[in-house]
Formats: structure tokens, C-alpha cells, sequence
């Protein structure tokens, strides 16, 4: 398994919900991935506002 992979699992969430369709209700698993933390550290980095493209 690749690393990305192994991360990327280690991140999810798996719940099942209850959710409502067109024939009724019915059971969905949803997944839920936490932000690491310092995301936003990390991407004010890489991206700083001052830098930012003009559209």
C-alpha cells in the first residue's frame, strides 16, 4: 500500500447515517477526513496572499 494510501486512511472517518431518498429512508456510510492540522500554516506557505494571480 502506498503511502499516500496509508495517510489517507488514517484521516477517514466511516459512519453510517440514516439519509433519505426517493423510495425512503436507507442506511448511507459516509466518510468523514479531519484537515491536518497546521493546514492552514501549510497552505498560507505555498500560497501567500500578496502572491496571489490577478483575474
Amino acid at each position: 500500500m502506498s503511502e499516500a494510501k496509508k495517510s489517507k486512511d488514517l484521516n477517514k472517518v466511516t459512519k453510517k447515517e440514516i439519509a433519505m431518498g426517493e423510495r425512503g429512508p436507507y442506511v448511507s456510510e459516509v466518510q468523514y477526513f479531519d484537515t491536518p492540522e497546521d493546514y492552514n500554516d501549510a497552505f498560507k506557505k505555498y500560497y501567500p496572499e500578496n502572491k496571489a494571480p490577478k483575474l
